[in-house]
């Protein structure tokens, strides 16, 4: 309801750059069965990993398979990436407040291969952690990753998890494949899950401004939105003003920029 929703709070928070974790579909080399939200069958066998170009390539990038850019703080070493892939997922579970004592659900928008849940998992012990992708192949990797926590294969911005049913939820890097400008589907879909008070927060990439970009500069923005398979690199402000609609108070923006 419009009273619940306006409970909720928000965060968003800009980056240079945006990575895949929802990403284009891709499929396992043999074949998979998967069943909806609900009907997770529970354990995955650990036998059945689907190894495919997209797992190897990743692995390139990180061998825990964090498909995002990483958080760098000062006096990092700039040439050690994986440590830089931790630091973004204590970022975003600080930005949610998770605590190490009190329980929670808190769900991952775009959960990728779940190594940001299997990280946080460990951090957070007492809280409930679930992941949601529409990659079949990733969703089962996820699912070794880290068993403990709940993996469902469905579109993030329309699934049948029950509404009011997170206290908290994120979208790292997985926001810039929602459909639309402004992302509203995603949005709507986060308000609806999320309980009264919740917490949402976006970190992704962002256009600062609306201006008419140079023509080189133009070309090599339409060059990695296509590369990427993204409908467009949404704008910061209109995000922030489509959180507000859709019930979201508290909207806070923070550019990270400088620790990509």
């Amino acid at each position: 309801s419009q009273h619940h929703r306006d409970r909720f709070h928000g965060l968003f928070l800009l980056e240079s750059a945006a990575h895949t974790a929802q990403g284009r579909r891709r499929f396992p080399a043999r074949p998979l069965t998967l069943r909806t939200a609900g009907n997770w069958p529970e354990p995955v066998p650990s036998d059945f990993l689907p190894v495919h170009f997209s797992t190897l390539f990743y692995q390139i990038w990180s061998k825990k398979l964090n498909i995002h850019f990483g958080y760098f703080r000062w006096g990092d070493n700039p040439f050690r990436l994986e440590p830089m892939l931790g630091s973004m997922n204590d970022f975003v579970a600080a930005q949610l407040g998770i605590s190490h004592t009190e329980k929670c659900h808190v769900l991952d928008l775009g959960c990728g291969f779940g190594a940001t849940v299997a990280h946080l998992q460990k951090q957070f012990p007492n809280a409930s952690f679930t992941g949601i992708n529409h990659d079949p192949a990733q969703v089962i990797m996820a699912a070794s990753q880290c068993p403990t926590a709940r993996f469902i294969c469905s579109d993030f911005q329309k699934n049948e998890l029950p509404s009011s049913s997170f206290d908290s939820a994120f979208a790292l890097e997985s926001a810039c494949f929602a459909e639309g400008e402004t992302k509203s589907k995603l949005l709507e879909e986060a308000a609806r899950l999320l309980r009264p008070g919740g917490k949402l927060v976006v970190v992704d990439g962002f256009r600062k401004h609306q201006e008419h970009l140079p023509k080189l500069v133009n070309w090599l923005h339409e060059k990695c939105i296509a590369a990427w398979g993204m409908e467009s690199l949404p704008p910061g402000g209109g995000i922030v003003e489509e959180m507000k609609k859709q019930g979201f108070d508290a909207v806070k923006v923070q550019d990270i920029s400088w620790n990509m």
